[in-house]
């Protein structure tokens, strides 16, 4: 019996742009227009992948859509990988309304691994 993991089936990951995150967001004039339509195609993915989070700061419409993602993949069980070099304390300061921080991470929490990683940096200077 092998202790590692095997994938049932691929799931399908598109990637629909090589931008941030926060350039897939609408600017604050198209958020009432475009939300519902960029979190339902976003909610199709069967794996969002966030990568660097924290390492550039969200207006709050910004961070009321990351909550809304959040809280659909939660409710529909969908997966989502995270990486950001913040500890959870500090995600108050990057998404904003400490209320809602705290709402998101105890969704992410409740099912989620935390996987820290220490050690020396692989995009250290090269000799």
């Amino acid at each position: 019996m092998s202790s590692g993991c095997k994938l049932e089936s691929r799931p399908t990951i598109p990637v629909p742009s090589l931008k941030p995150l926060p350039a897939w967001i609408p600017e604050p004039m198209d958020v009432h227009h475009s939300t519902r339509k960029l979190l339902t195609r976003l909610g199709r993915v069967e794996l969002l992948v966030i990568d660097e989070m924290g390492y550039l700061d969200l207006r709050p419409e910004q961070s009321d859509m990351f909550f809304k993602q959040m809280e659909e993949r939660y409710r529909n069980r969908t997966s989502a990988i995270i990486t950001t070099n913040l500890e959870y304390e500090e995600w108050a300061a990057f998404l904003g309304q400490k209320a809602m921080v705290a709402a998101i991470l105890h969704r992410l929490r409740h099912r989620c691994v935390t996987i820290r990683v220490d050690g020396v940096s692989l995009r250290g200077p090269v000799s």
